[in-house]
């Protein structure tokens, strides 16, 4: 295995792999670097941007070379030549893994959004170096943080046994948006979310739910008990951040949450099971087996 800062092995031309796809939003863009410097360990190439990303600022141990799209393409005369795509989104395609030796010391471009573990977990170690988010963010979060859970538990510093921390990440938003829902997309249910709460309550005796999410008057409605803290206020990177940090994690739908947990420590992570929509556009480019750790618990 390769370490994050270690040489990779000599060759005659130093060949790199990059992504033409182009993405903003924070949980799809680590999928697509994660899933980069995987293939590269695997088939012995750099990762390479063809552009700067803002979300690049947002790591410690972030550095990955940048070349101008021209500069990477070189003198090849048939882009097409050098360019692979993927089976769907959530789908291991086993043949960007392991490049072809047609492609062998060329330079390649891999277009997709290359969302599954398969590609990159067994370097995770080097992976969650690379998403190190930055001190400042870490301590930003923390600072808020910890201000809403001496809020709710008076004698935080004074107790003997913490309570356990249960990140919630509840994606609604553009997943109810009526084009998303057609191609696939569905948010978890009520039911989903209450079942994974009750099952972790009746594991822990003292549990604080820590509840992110861009809809805050839906789980408020939804989670009325004293244990459950509303984070409001934090940038993307920050609510990643402190979802880093939980105990256990339930997800609903969505990249954000998966990376949140991912990145984490977390005992146990619940997934909704019921994502995406059965006999959908979007079924078919997701497997759910590479795409959700085998280690993550579905619930439906």
């Amino acid at each position: 295995m390769i370490g994050l800062n270690e040489a990779m092995p000599m060759t005659d031309k130093k060949i790199y792999i990059a992504n033409d796809v182009v993405v903003e939003s924070l949980g799809n863009w680590m999928f697509m670097i994660g899933s980069m410097f995987g293939i590269g360990r695997n088939n012995v190439r750099h990762p390479a941007l063809l552009q700067g990303f803002q979300n690049e600022k947002l790591f410690e141990g972030f550095s990955i070379e940048r070349f101008h799209r021209s500069e990477y393409i070189g003198n090849q005369t048939n882009i097409e030549d050098m360019r692979l795509f993927e089976l769907g989104s959530g789908i291991f395609t086993w043949y960007i893994d392991n490049l072809p030796s047609a492609l062998a010391n060329r330079n390649i471009i891999v277009h997709g959004y290359l969302q599954s573990w398969l590609y990159f977990d067994e370097f995770r170690e080097e992976i969650r170096s690379l998403f190190t988010f930055k001190p400042d963010i870490y301590r930003s979060c923390l600072k808020s943080f910890t201000s809403y859970l001496i809020s709710i538990v008076p004698g935080l510093a004074g107790m003997k046994d913490p309570p356990y921390l249960v990140g919630v990440h509840v994606r609604r938003g553009d997943m109810t948006d009526p084009n998303n829902v057609r191609f696939g997309h569905k948010v978890a249910t009520e039911e989903y979310l209450l079942r994974a709460v009750l099952r972790i309550q009746q594991i822990h005796s003292s549990v604080i739910f820590v509840i992110i999410s861009k809809d805050m008057p839906y789980c408020k409605k939804l989670f009325k008990q004293s244990n459950f803290l509303f984070i409001e206020g934090n940038t993307d990177a920050e609510d990643m951040a402190l979802l880093n940090l939980m105990d256990s994690i339930i997800l609903t739908v969505g990249s954000f949450g998966w990376w949140g947990a991912y990145l984490s420590d977390a005992k146990d992570v619940y997934y909704y099971r019921d994502w995406p929509m059965k006999n959908s556009s979007l079924e078919k480019a997701v497997n759910a087996d590479e795409y959700f750790l085998p280690s993550w618990i579905p619930l439906n």
